[in-house]
This record gives structure tokens, sequence and C-alpha cells, in this order.
């Protein structure tokens, strides 16, 4: 019986355990005045709970993966993956605010096919929530791209 679930959740929870180990050995640092093995001991934390769902499902539910494969929304999963690419690579051009903006219209209105005064609302405000977040409450500085935005 095949179950590959359950190999790549052990496989992935192995490498979640790296991956907290190894950035244990950098600097983690505290919540208020994170170190850099902060957030990829964060990610490897999330990553391994992940994991263990994964596992614990697949011991109690059994394997059904034509079931789980064929519900996948591809295209979209696509679209999503091109649209992160684009936005990385314009983020330094066009500046955190615009680059935002535009990822969350695109997603919303391509992908999700909501309307538009929905797209408009959410993605403006939701930037400036991101927006307020890093810059005043965690005091980063977020590209500022050609308008100076």
């Amino acid at each position: 019986m095949k179950k590959p679930n359950f190999w790549s959740s052990l496989f992935w929870l192995a490498f979640s355990i790296f991956i907290c180990f190894g950035s244990m050995r950098l600097k983690i640092g505290t919540f208020h005045n994170p170190g850099t093995g902060f957030f990829p001991f964060l990610a490897g934390v999330v990553f391994a709970v992940l994991s263990l769902t994964l596992l614990i499902q697949s011991l109690v539910a059994g394997e059904n993966v034509e079931g789980i494969l064929g519900k996948v929304r591809w295209k979209n999963i696509i679209l999503v993956l091109i649209c992160l690419v684009v936005y990385a690579v314009v983020l330094e051009k066009l500046g955190f605010m615009i680059s935002t903006i535009f990822f969350i219209g695109v997603v919303l209105r391509v992908i999700e096919k909501k309307r538009w005064s929905l797209v408009v609302a959410v993605s403006v405000s939701a930037t400036l929530v991101f927006w307020v977040i890093f810059q005043y409450w965690l005091q980063s500085q977020l590209p500022k791209g050609i308008f100076g935005i």
C-alpha cells in the first residue's frame, strides 16, 4: 500500500527539524528584538506543525491521492505563482505601496473574481495596514520606488 502523504510528511518533518536546529545555531533573539535565526526558526516550527498535521491525517484517514489531486485548481496555483514572481520583480522599482495594491488587486479580481468595489477597498486597506505594521510597529524600511511613495 502506497502512502505518499505519510512519507512526504515524514520527510518535511525531518527537514523542518533540521531547519529549527540550524537556525538555533544563529542568534534567535527575542520577539521584540529578533536575531538572524528568528524567522528561519519560526518558519521551521510552522512547517513542523503542518507536517505533523499531514502525518496524523494520513495515519487516521488513510490515503486518497486521486481525490485530493482532482480538486486542485492548477490554473489558479500557476497564476498566483506568476503574480508572486512579478511582484518580487517590480517591488523595488514601483515601491511597496503600488506593487502590493496591484498584487492584491490582481489576485482578488483575476483569480477570485471579486467585484471591483471590493477589490479596490480590500487591496488599498490591506496595503495600508501592512504599511503601518512594517513602518511603525516593526520599524523596517519598505521600498519607495520611482514615485517615492
